[in-house]
Protein backbone atom coordinates (compact mmCIF):
# COMPACT_ATOMS: atom_id res chain seq x y z
CA UNK A 1 0.00 0.00 0.00
CA UNK A 2 3.01 1.99 0.08
CA UNK A 3 4.34 4.01 -3.21
CA UNK A 4 7.29 1.64 -3.89
CA UNK A 5 7.28 0.58 -7.49
CA UNK A 6 9.33 -2.55 -6.61
CA UNK A 7 6.85 -5.57 -6.27
CA UNK A 8 7.86 -7.55 -2.68
CA UNK A 9 7.26 -11.19 -3.54
CA UNK A 10 5.04 -12.63 0.03
CA UNK A 11 1.67 -13.33 1.09
CA UNK A 12 -1.67 -12.12 -0.44
CA UNK A 13 -4.90 -11.73 -0.25
CA UNK A 14 -8.15 -13.28 -3.35
CA UNK A 15 -11.86 -13.50 -2.60
CA UNK A 16 -13.57 -16.01 -4.07
CA UNK A 17 -16.83 -16.14 -5.73
CA UNK A 18 -17.85 -20.02 -6.97
CA UNK A 19 -19.94 -20.49 -10.22
CA UNK A 20 -21.51 -16.81 -10.08
CA UNK A 21 -21.85 -13.97 -12.10
CA UNK A 22 -22.81 -11.17 -9.83
CA UNK A 23 -23.43 -7.43 -10.49
CA UNK A 24 -24.55 -4.90 -7.98
CA UNK A 25 -26.90 -2.21 -8.33
CA UNK A 26 -27.10 1.16 -6.52
CA UNK A 27 -28.06 4.97 -7.38
CA UNK A 28 -25.37 7.06 -7.72
CA UNK A 29 -22.72 4.75 -9.44
CA UNK A 30 -19.52 5.35 -9.91
CA UNK A 31 -18.89 7.09 -13.22
CA UNK A 32 -15.63 8.40 -14.16
CA UNK A 33 -14.94 11.29 -17.15
CA UNK A 34 -12.33 10.47 -19.65
CA UNK A 35 -10.84 12.57 -22.22
CA UNK A 36 -10.83 10.03 -25.41
CA UNK A 37 -13.89 9.43 -26.36
CA UNK A 38 -13.54 5.60 -27.03
CA UNK A 39 -12.57 5.06 -23.38
CA UNK A 40 -15.67 5.26 -20.66
CA UNK A 41 -15.11 4.17 -17.30
CA UNK A 42 -18.33 1.92 -16.89
CA UNK A 43 -20.70 2.23 -14.02
CA UNK A 44 -19.03 -0.68 -12.67
CA UNK A 45 -15.38 0.17 -13.11
CA UNK A 46 -12.18 -1.29 -11.47
CA UNK A 47 -12.41 0.69 -8.45
CA UNK A 48 -15.87 -1.16 -7.50
CA UNK A 49 -16.51 -4.10 -6.13
CA UNK A 50 -16.15 -7.29 -8.92
CA UNK A 51 -15.67 -11.18 -8.18
CA UNK A 52 -14.45 -14.01 -10.32
CA UNK A 53 -14.89 -17.60 -10.12
CA UNK A 54 -13.07 -20.56 -11.35
CA UNK A 55 -13.10 -24.29 -10.57
CA UNK A 56 -9.84 -23.87 -8.55
CA UNK A 57 -10.28 -20.94 -6.56
CA UNK A 58 -12.47 -17.41 -6.32
CA UNK A 59 -11.21 -13.97 -6.13
CA UNK A 60 -13.39 -10.27 -4.68
CA UNK A 61 -12.03 -7.17 -5.21
CA UNK A 62 -13.35 -4.45 -2.76
CA UNK A 63 -12.74 -0.95 -1.48
CA UNK A 64 -11.98 -0.63 2.54
CA UNK A 65 -10.41 2.16 4.34
CA UNK A 66 -11.64 5.55 4.56
CA UNK A 67 -14.25 5.46 1.95
CA UNK A 68 -14.90 8.82 1.82
CA UNK A 69 -10.67 10.18 1.47
CA UNK A 70 -9.11 8.85 -1.86
CA UNK A 71 -5.89 8.69 -0.57
CA UNK A 72 -7.15 6.10 2.46
CA UNK A 73 -9.30 4.35 0.49
CA UNK A 74 -7.53 1.06 -0.81
CA UNK A 75 -8.47 -2.23 -2.59
CA UNK A 76 -8.33 -5.43 -1.34
CA UNK A 77 -8.16 -9.04 -3.00
CA UNK A 78 -9.61 -11.62 -0.97
CA UNK A 79 -9.19 -15.16 -2.08
CA UNK A 80 -10.86 -18.68 -1.39
CA UNK A 81 -9.37 -21.92 -2.52
CA UNK A 82 -12.01 -24.74 -3.94
CA UNK A 83 -13.01 -26.62 -1.02
CA UNK A 84 -12.50 -23.98 1.66
CA UNK A 85 -14.86 -22.16 3.70
CA UNK A 86 -12.70 -19.45 4.76
CA UNK A 87 -11.34 -16.33 2.75
CA UNK A 88 -7.81 -15.03 3.10
CA UNK A 89 -6.42 -11.61 2.21
CA UNK A 90 -3.86 -11.84 -0.65
CA UNK A 91 -3.57 -8.09 -1.77
CA UNK A 92 0.05 -7.99 -4.07
CA UNK A 93 2.27 -5.93 -1.48
CA UNK A 94 4.46 -2.98 -2.13
CA UNK A 95 2.55 -0.93 -4.80
CA UNK A 96 -0.09 1.92 -3.90
CA UNK A 97 -3.66 0.81 -4.81
CA UNK A 98 -6.11 3.61 -4.22
CA UNK A 99 -6.53 3.83 -7.86
CA UNK A 100 -8.32 0.48 -7.88
CA UNK A 101 -7.52 -3.37 -8.60
CA UNK A 102 -7.89 -4.95 -12.06
CA UNK A 103 -7.69 -9.18 -11.28
CA UNK A 104 -7.63 -11.67 -13.81
CA UNK A 105 -8.44 -15.35 -13.02
CA UNK A 106 -7.43 -18.26 -15.24
CA UNK A 107 -9.02 -21.46 -15.42
CA UNK A 108 -6.47 -23.04 -13.68
CA UNK A 109 -6.30 -20.82 -11.00
CA UNK A 110 -3.21 -18.31 -11.57
CA UNK A 111 -3.69 -14.67 -10.47
CA UNK A 112 -2.60 -11.46 -12.47
CA UNK A 113 -3.09 -8.00 -10.44
CA UNK A 114 -2.79 -4.94 -12.61
CA UNK A 115 -2.99 -1.61 -10.39
CA UNK A 116 -4.83 1.48 -11.54
CA UNK A 117 -2.41 4.92 -11.83
CA UNK A 118 -3.33 7.77 -8.69
CA UNK A 119 -0.88 10.05 -7.15
CA UNK A 120 2.31 9.43 -7.94
CA UNK A 121 1.73 6.27 -9.71
CA UNK A 122 1.14 7.11 -12.94
CA UNK A 123 1.37 3.94 -14.87
CA UNK A 124 0.13 -0.09 -14.59
CA UNK A 125 2.02 -2.06 -12.72
CA UNK A 126 1.44 -6.09 -12.92
CA UNK A 127 1.85 -9.15 -10.24
CA UNK A 128 1.30 -12.33 -11.25
CA UNK A 129 0.86 -15.33 -8.95
CA UNK A 130 0.67 -19.12 -10.00
CA UNK A 131 -0.47 -20.30 -6.44
CA UNK A 132 -3.68 -18.02 -5.95
CA UNK A 133 -2.02 -15.63 -4.09
CA UNK A 134 0.13 -17.01 -1.54
CA UNK A 135 3.61 -15.85 -4.11
CA UNK A 136 3.55 -12.65 -6.41
CA UNK A 137 6.02 -11.80 -9.10
CA UNK A 138 6.62 -8.47 -10.38
CA UNK A 139 5.84 -7.66 -14.40
CA UNK A 140 5.12 -5.57 -16.43
CA UNK A 141 2.19 -4.06 -19.34
CA UNK A 142 3.03 -1.25 -22.08
CA UNK A 143 0.97 1.25 -21.27
CA UNK A 144 -2.47 2.21 -18.73
CA UNK A 145 -5.15 -0.90 -18.05
CA UNK A 146 -8.30 0.26 -19.04
CA UNK A 147 -10.65 0.67 -15.67
CA UNK A 148 -12.55 -2.41 -16.25
CA UNK A 149 -12.88 -5.19 -13.93
CA UNK A 150 -11.93 -7.88 -16.88
CA UNK A 151 -8.99 -5.81 -18.59
CA UNK A 152 -6.71 -8.68 -17.80
CA UNK A 153 -6.67 -12.57 -18.53
CA UNK A 154 -4.32 -14.63 -18.01
CA UNK A 155 -4.76 -17.42 -20.45
CA UNK A 156 -4.06 -21.44 -19.93
CA UNK A 157 -0.77 -21.41 -20.96
CA UNK A 158 0.65 -18.56 -18.80
CA UNK A 159 0.12 -15.73 -21.29
CA UNK A 160 -1.97 -12.94 -20.95
CA UNK A 161 -4.18 -10.20 -22.28
CA UNK A 162 -4.44 -7.13 -21.29
CA UNK A 163 -7.24 -3.92 -22.22
CA UNK A 164 -5.27 -0.79 -22.60
CA UNK A 165 -6.20 2.60 -22.23
CA UNK A 166 -3.08 4.55 -23.43
CA UNK A 167 -1.06 5.51 -25.23
CA UNK A 168 -3.87 3.62 -27.35
CA UNK A 169 -6.82 1.88 -26.70
CA UNK A 170 -6.31 -1.59 -27.23
CA UNK A 171 -5.90 -5.27 -26.90
CA UNK A 172 -2.40 -6.47 -26.25
CA UNK A 173 -1.38 -10.26 -25.63
CA UNK A 174 1.72 -11.40 -24.05
CA UNK A 175 3.26 -15.02 -23.72
CA UNK A 176 4.53 -16.53 -20.44
CA UNK A 177 6.49 -14.85 -18.55
CA UNK A 178 5.05 -11.04 -20.11
CA UNK A 179 8.72 -10.44 -21.91
CA UNK A 180 7.07 -9.23 -24.99
CA UNK A 181 3.65 -7.57 -25.99
CA UNK A 182 2.12 -7.80 -29.22
CA UNK A 183 -1.02 -5.69 -30.25
CA UNK A 184 -4.61 -8.15 -30.60
CA UNK A 185 -6.87 -5.97 -31.64
CA UNK A 186 -8.21 -2.08 -31.71
CA UNK A 187 -12.26 -1.39 -31.15
CA UNK A 188 -11.93 -0.31 -34.72
CA UNK A 189 -10.60 -3.63 -36.33
CA UNK A 190 -13.39 -5.02 -34.34
CA UNK A 191 -15.93 -2.36 -35.88
CA UNK A 192 -14.86 -3.64 -38.72
CA UNK A 193 -15.22 -7.26 -39.05
CA UNK A 194 -19.36 -6.71 -38.51
CA UNK A 195 -22.05 -4.19 -39.49
CA UNK A 196 -23.94 -4.98 -36.19
CA UNK A 197 -21.74 -3.69 -33.53
CA UNK A 198 -19.61 0.01 -33.67
CA UNK A 199 -17.63 -0.75 -30.84
CA UNK A 200 -16.73 2.68 -28.96
CA UNK A 201 -14.73 1.09 -25.84
CA UNK A 202 -13.18 -2.14 -25.41
CA UNK A 203 -14.21 -3.34 -21.77
CA UNK A 204 -13.27 -7.02 -21.31
CA UNK A 205 -10.84 -9.94 -22.29
CA UNK A 206 -11.31 -13.50 -21.05
CA UNK A 207 -9.49 -16.90 -22.17
CA UNK A 208 -11.68 -20.08 -22.63
CA UNK A 209 -10.07 -23.12 -21.05
CA UNK A 210 -9.28 -24.27 -24.72
CA UNK A 211 -6.74 -20.70 -25.25
CA UNK A 212 -9.37 -18.45 -27.29
CA UNK A 213 -9.51 -15.52 -26.50
CA UNK A 214 -13.36 -13.96 -26.05
CA UNK A 215 -13.39 -9.76 -26.16
CA UNK A 216 -15.95 -7.64 -24.77
CA UNK A 217 -17.46 -4.25 -25.70
CA UNK A 218 -19.36 -1.18 -25.21
CA UNK A 219 -21.82 -1.60 -28.92
CA UNK A 220 -24.40 0.03 -30.78
CA UNK A 221 -25.24 -0.86 -34.37
CA UNK A 222 -23.62 1.36 -36.74
CA UNK A 223 -26.71 0.82 -39.28
CA UNK A 224 -29.43 1.88 -36.53
CA UNK A 225 -30.77 -1.36 -36.39
CA UNK A 226 -29.94 -4.57 -35.54
CA UNK A 227 -30.79 -7.17 -37.55
CA UNK A 228 -34.35 -9.35 -38.16
CA UNK A 229 -34.72 -9.24 -34.37
CA UNK A 230 -34.89 -5.20 -33.31
CA UNK A 231 -32.66 -5.89 -30.56
CA UNK A 232 -28.68 -5.12 -29.56
CA UNK A 233 -26.17 -7.81 -30.13
CA UNK A 234 -24.20 -8.95 -26.95
CA UNK A 235 -21.18 -7.07 -27.46
CA UNK A 236 -18.87 -10.19 -27.78
CA UNK A 237 -16.11 -10.90 -29.96
CA UNK A 238 -14.37 -14.40 -30.33
CA UNK A 239 -11.20 -14.83 -31.91
CA UNK A 240 -11.31 -16.94 -35.17
CA UNK A 241 -8.07 -19.22 -36.84
CA UNK A 242 -6.91 -17.65 -40.07
CA UNK A 243 -6.71 -20.06 -43.33
CA UNK A 244 -3.22 -21.07 -42.25
CA UNK A 245 -4.37 -21.95 -39.07
CA UNK A 246 -2.62 -19.30 -36.95
CA UNK A 247 -4.57 -16.37 -34.58
CA UNK A 248 -4.71 -13.54 -36.80
CA UNK A 249 -4.19 -9.89 -34.57
CA UNK A 250 -6.67 -7.75 -37.67
CA UNK A 251 -10.33 -7.23 -37.67
CA UNK A 252 -10.70 -10.09 -39.98
CA UNK A 253 -9.72 -12.30 -37.36
CA UNK A 254 -12.55 -11.79 -34.75
CA UNK A 255 -15.79 -13.14 -35.14
CA UNK A 256 -19.06 -11.11 -33.76
CA UNK A 257 -21.32 -13.36 -31.05
CA UNK A 258 -24.40 -11.32 -32.30
CA UNK A 259 -27.37 -13.36 -30.24
CA UNK A 260 -29.88 -10.23 -29.41
CA UNK A 261 -29.93 -9.09 -25.85
CA UNK A 262 -32.57 -7.00 -23.81
CA UNK A 263 -35.90 -5.50 -26.01
CA UNK A 264 -37.13 -4.74 -29.33
CA UNK A 265 -35.47 -1.77 -30.63
CA UNK A 266 -32.02 -0.04 -30.96
CA UNK A 267 -29.79 0.18 -28.24
CA UNK A 268 -26.22 0.08 -26.65
CA UNK A 269 -24.59 -2.90 -24.92
CA UNK A 270 -22.11 -2.69 -22.82
CA UNK A 271 -19.92 -6.29 -21.53
CA UNK A 272 -19.34 -5.33 -17.83
CA UNK A 273 -17.61 -8.66 -17.42
CA UNK A 274 -17.00 -11.45 -19.35
CA UNK A 275 -15.22 -14.51 -17.89
CA UNK A 276 -14.38 -17.99 -18.92
CA UNK A 277 -16.50 -21.07 -17.04
CA UNK A 278 -16.75 -24.54 -17.58
CA UNK A 279 -17.66 -24.86 -21.35
CA UNK A 280 -17.29 -21.65 -22.16
CA UNK A 281 -17.49 -18.35 -21.33
CA UNK A 282 -19.93 -16.71 -19.00
CA UNK A 283 -20.62 -12.59 -19.29
CA UNK A 284 -22.60 -9.58 -17.96
CA UNK A 285 -24.08 -7.27 -20.25
CA UNK A 286 -26.14 -3.91 -19.46
CA UNK A 287 -28.24 -2.41 -22.01
CA UNK A 288 -29.33 0.85 -22.47
CA UNK A 289 -32.21 1.58 -24.98
CA UNK A 290 -33.49 5.46 -24.00
CA UNK A 291 -34.50 5.42 -20.74
CA UNK A 292 -34.61 1.27 -19.63
CA UNK A 293 -31.45 0.13 -18.29
CA UNK A 294 -31.27 -3.79 -18.06
CA UNK A 295 -28.66 -6.37 -17.24
CA UNK A 296 -28.50 -9.90 -18.75
CA UNK A 297 -26.88 -12.83 -18.23
CA UNK A 298 -25.29 -14.07 -21.57
CA UNK A 299 -23.59 -17.69 -22.19
CA UNK A 300 -21.25 -18.99 -25.14
CA UNK A 301 -19.54 -22.31 -26.28
CA UNK A 302 -15.59 -22.33 -25.28
CA UNK A 303 -14.23 -22.79 -29.28
CA UNK A 304 -14.24 -20.10 -32.20
CA UNK A 305 -17.60 -22.43 -34.20
CA UNK A 306 -19.32 -22.32 -30.57
CA UNK A 307 -18.62 -18.91 -29.03
CA UNK A 308 -20.61 -17.13 -32.26
CA UNK A 309 -24.19 -18.69 -30.72
CA UNK A 310 -24.95 -17.38 -27.17
CA UNK A 311 -27.56 -18.15 -24.97
CA UNK A 312 -28.99 -14.93 -22.88
CA UNK A 313 -31.67 -14.37 -19.74
CA UNK A 314 -34.22 -12.43 -19.61
CA UNK A 315 -33.29 -9.12 -19.06
CA UNK A 316 -33.43 -7.79 -15.14
CA UNK A 317 -34.60 -4.17 -15.68
CA UNK A 318 -32.51 -1.86 -13.00
CA UNK A 319 -34.94 0.72 -11.52
CA UNK A 320 -34.85 4.07 -12.53
CA UNK A 321 -31.91 6.23 -10.10
CA UNK A 322 -30.17 2.61 -9.44
CA UNK A 323 -26.98 1.56 -11.37
CA UNK A 324 -24.50 -0.66 -11.60
CA UNK A 325 -21.75 -0.68 -8.72
CA UNK A 326 -20.01 -4.17 -8.13
CA UNK A 327 -20.26 -8.03 -10.44
CA UNK A 328 -18.90 -11.41 -10.19
CA UNK A 329 -19.15 -13.77 -12.29
CA UNK A 330 -18.04 -17.72 -13.22
CA UNK A 331 -18.28 -21.16 -11.78
CA UNK A 332 -21.02 -23.40 -11.54
CA UNK A 333 -21.94 -26.39 -14.61
CA UNK A 334 -22.09 -23.17 -17.28
CA UNK A 335 -21.65 -20.08 -15.11
CA UNK A 336 -24.73 -18.73 -12.42
CA UNK A 337 -25.53 -15.27 -12.40
CA UNK A 338 -26.88 -12.98 -8.98
CA UNK A 339 -27.01 -9.46 -8.98
CA UNK A 340 -26.76 -7.04 -6.08
CA UNK A 341 -29.17 -3.99 -5.92
CA UNK A 342 -28.92 -1.29 -3.36
CA UNK A 343 -31.85 1.49 -3.96
CA UNK A 344 -29.23 3.93 -2.46
CA UNK A 345 -26.33 3.91 0.11
CA UNK A 346 -27.05 2.76 2.84
CA UNK A 347 -30.99 1.84 1.83
CA UNK A 348 -32.46 -1.35 1.63
CA UNK A 349 -30.88 -4.10 -0.98
CA UNK A 350 -32.20 -7.13 -2.43
CA UNK A 351 -30.81 -9.75 -5.00
CA UNK A 352 -31.48 -11.64 -8.35
CA UNK A 353 -29.74 -14.50 -9.03
CA UNK A 354 -29.75 -17.12 -12.13
CA UNK A 355 -28.82 -20.53 -11.92
CA UNK A 356 -27.61 -20.74 -15.16
CA UNK A 357 -28.39 -20.88 -19.07
CA UNK A 358 -32.08 -21.47 -19.53
CA UNK A 359 -33.05 -20.60 -16.03
CA UNK A 360 -35.38 -17.73 -14.70
CA UNK A 361 -34.26 -14.90 -11.94
CA UNK A 362 -35.00 -15.29 -8.83
CA UNK A 363 -35.08 -12.50 -6.01
CA UNK A 364 -34.88 -12.62 -2.31
CA UNK A 365 -34.98 -8.86 0.04
CA UNK A 366 -32.88 -10.05 2.76
CA UNK A 367 -28.94 -8.29 2.54
CA UNK A 368 -26.86 -7.55 5.82
CA UNK A 369 -26.86 -3.36 5.68
CA UNK A 370 -23.49 -2.13 4.16
CA UNK A 371 -23.11 -4.90 1.66
CA UNK A 372 -20.77 -3.70 -1.36
CA UNK A 373 -20.34 -7.43 -2.56
CA UNK A 374 -21.84 -11.12 -2.70
CA UNK A 375 -20.27 -14.52 -3.84
CA UNK A 376 -22.30 -17.77 -4.75
CA UNK A 377 -20.57 -20.62 -3.99
CA UNK A 378 -23.05 -23.74 -4.87
CA UNK A 379 -26.14 -23.56 -2.44
CA UNK A 380 -24.43 -20.73 -0.30
CA UNK A 381 -24.59 -16.43 -0.72
CA UNK A 382 -21.56 -14.86 1.04
CA UNK A 383 -21.78 -11.17 1.57
CA UNK A 384 -19.19 -8.98 2.47
CA UNK A 385 -19.40 -5.90 4.51
CA UNK A 386 -16.57 -3.47 4.70
CA UNK A 387 -16.10 -1.09 7.87
CA UNK A 388 -12.69 0.79 7.96
CA UNK A 389 -9.58 -1.98 8.43
CA UNK A 390 -12.81 -4.89 8.96
CA UNK A 391 -14.60 -6.36 6.81
CA UNK A 392 -17.41 -8.65 7.93
CA UNK A 393 -18.36 -11.83 5.66
CA UNK A 394 -21.83 -12.98 6.28
CA UNK A 395 -23.70 -16.46 4.68
CA UNK A 396 -26.75 -17.80 3.70
CA UNK A 397 -27.59 -21.15 2.87
CA UNK A 398 -30.81 -22.23 0.75
CA UNK A 399 -32.29 -19.09 1.57
CA UNK A 400 -31.78 -19.29 5.04
CA UNK A 401 -31.38 -16.49 7.57
CA UNK A 402 -28.07 -14.42 7.41
CA UNK A 403 -25.42 -16.11 9.47
CA UNK A 404 -21.98 -13.88 10.42
CA UNK A 405 -18.91 -16.29 9.89
CA UNK A 406 -16.05 -14.43 10.24
CA UNK A 407 -14.47 -11.06 10.33
CA UNK A 408 -10.86 -10.32 8.50
CA UNK A 409 -8.76 -7.42 10.10
CA UNK A 410 -6.46 -5.91 7.06
CA UNK A 411 -3.60 -3.91 8.17
CA UNK A 412 -4.40 -1.01 6.26
CA UNK A 413 -1.33 1.90 6.30
CA UNK A 414 -3.44 5.09 6.47
CA UNK A 415 -1.54 7.90 5.05
CA UNK A 416 1.12 5.84 3.01
CA UNK A 417 -0.29 7.56 0.00
CA UNK A 418 0.43 11.04 1.26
Amino acid sequence: MTRRLSLVVGGVVTVVLVGVVVVVLTSGGASTTRSDATVVAPPSSATVSAATTTPARSTVVLAMGHLDDPANTFYELFGRSAGQSTWTLVTPPGVADNGGLVVGLSTAGSLTAGFLPSGALTFSVLATSPDGGTTWAPGEVPGTLAPWPDALAPGPDGGVYAVLERPSPMVVGADAGLATWSPQVTASQLTASTSRCAVTAVTAVTVTAGGTPVVGTRCTDSSGSTGSTGSSGTGLFVRTPTAGGTSSTGSHGWTYVGTAVGGDGPGTTTVLRAQAVPGGVAAVVERRAGPTVSVTGVWAGGGPAATAAASTSAPFTVPDGWSVRATAVGGGSGGSVAVLLASDPGSGLRIGSLAGPGSGWVTTGAVPAGTTAIATIGGEVDAFVPSGSDLAVWASTAGSRWKRTGTISVPIQYGSSG
